[in-house]
């Protein structure tokens, strides 16, 4: 009868009160209000915000910032090199200082381009990440676990955030911020990707010819992205014509 008439809530459904439930040790109630947890969560009464079924205010808040270390550490508000399950900020040794972050760049293909970080320590070791995934040296790729990092022959695909994860001696670690890597095409017209601006991207440029719709998205022959291929994307080819630089 409680539960009918809502005296009592029954979130789980089980016929029996949740404070009943919780009071047989049936269920979790960490902040103490007389309603499961994982109920709390499904009501929006309490935030999960990594999804673990416990709610966010009974979770450790070690730098009192009143956001559960999980979130701090889940939202990027606190870092967690280590895998801890701690932030940073928590932890008797700072470990690594980083006074130099990577700067972000614009490039066009075939460029090359530097990241470089700075950061004071003890037997510091390097690894850098492309979009959170370790780099390593490879026929383009140099200096991956070293403070500067050099990509040779930029292409499209290098496009993303750079960090670089800085371990000391003891297993302390502190992560840069990201920079980020724009990369702009060096030869738009070469529509055929051959490495020269020649007869058959004219032929796709003049297919394209006239105003289109829907634009946004641009047409790959709009330069000047006036929702039109014309004159002016015309010249911009033939000032490109012959190889590409």
């Amino acid at each position: 009868c409680d539960v009918a008439e809502g005296t009592s809530q029954d979130c789980n459904g089980n016929g029996v009160p949740d404070e009943c439930d919780i009071a047989e040790g049936a269920g979790e109630d960490c902040n103490g209000n007389e309603i499961h947890d994982e109920c709390d969560i499904a009501d929006g009464t309490s935030e999960d915000c990594t999804g673990n079924g416990v709610p966010d205010e009974c979770e450790s808040d070690c730098n009192e910032n009143g956001q559960a270390d999980s979130c701090d550490i889940a939202d990027g508000t606190g870092q967690d090199c280590g895998g801890e399950g701690i932030p940073d900020d928590c932890t008797e040794n700072p470990g690594p200082v980083i006074f130099a972050q990577p700067a972000s760049q614009d490039a066009e293909t075939g460029a090359f381009v530097l990241f470089a970080v700075g950061a004071d320590g003890v037997l510091l070791e390097y690894q850098w990440r492309k979009d959170g995934e370790n780099l390593v040296d490879d026929g383009r790729i140099f200096g991956a676990q070293s403070p500067g990092l050099i990509i040779l022959d930029v292409e499209p695909a290098d496009a993303g955030a750079y960090d670089c994860m800085v371990t000391d001696f003891a297993g302390d670690c502190a992560l840069s911020n990201p920079a980020t890597l724009t990369v702009t095409d060096s030869c738009p017209a070469d529509f055929d990707g051959d490495g020269t601006v020649g007869a058959s991207d004219l032929a796709q440029l003049l297919g394209s010819w006239g105003p289109y719709d829907p634009c946004p998205p641009f047409d790959a022959a709009d330069f000047n992205e006036d929702c039109g291929v014309n004159a002016a994307d015309l010249a911009e080819l033939l000032g490109d014509w012959g190889p590409c630089q």
